[in-house]
């Protein structure tokens, strides 16, 4: 509405929705799908952006502004956690070592600025990391039976020991415990 207040070209500018919601024919079907969660981005051309009105009511502008602005940094902030979970994967699945230090060289902030990021997202860098070996557990788990000793390899543990303590840790249940969970899942799944 503001936009169109200001006489700006709303035709340019581009809603993303989430990916499991798709545009339906009926307004207020879509609405309930959509008003529980943010819209997951709203483009507008930078150049309708830096517009001056000095006629128009620039409080409701500089609001409109700062909302993008904040929009933008949100989403932006998002997709530097992606990178950070992908980073951690990719470094368990080569096998390198993976410390708070090198991650911040690797976004190219400093360790301070680093940890701040991930400390405004909710987490530690050992939290995140744990997510990332958590995630890759399950996925081990699924393709095939490996040893502890194995998955304490893979998931960048030095003794299989503190892989099971981490499993206790992350899940409530050691890495013996999880693998008869999941056959008898497998079985009731394949009976069916």
């Amino acid at each position: 509405m503001l936009g169109r207040a200001r006489g700006l070209a709303i035709n340019q500018w581009h809603v993303a929705l989430p990916d499991d919601i798709s545009p339906l024919p009926t307004w207020k079907k879509w609405v309930k799908k959509v008003s529980s969660r943010p819209i997951c981005g709203l483009s507008i051309p930078a150049e309708q952006l830096q517009e001056h009105s000095p006629e128009r009511n620039l409080a409701q502008y500089h609001q409109a502004l700062s909302f993008c602005q904040m929009q933008h940094q949100t989403q932006a902030r998002a997709s530097v956690m992606l990178s950070v979970f992908k980073w951690l994967d990719y470094q368990l699945e080569t096998g390198h070592d993976a410390s708070l230090t090198e991650l911040a060289a690797e976004i190219g902030i400093s360790l301070s600025s680093c940890k701040r990021l991930l400390a405004s997202h909710g987490y530690s860098f050992q939290q995140i990391y744990d997510l990332v070996r958590l995630h890759k557990l399950l996925n081990l788990l699924q393709k095939h039976p490996y040893s502890n000793v194995e998955l304490a390899q893979k998931l960048g543990y030095s003794n299989p020991n503190n892989f099971r303590r981490a499993c206790k840790r992350w899940l409530g249940i050691v890495p013996e415990e999880l693998r008869q969970q999941q056959s008898a899942l497998f079985i009731s799944n394949s009976a069916l």
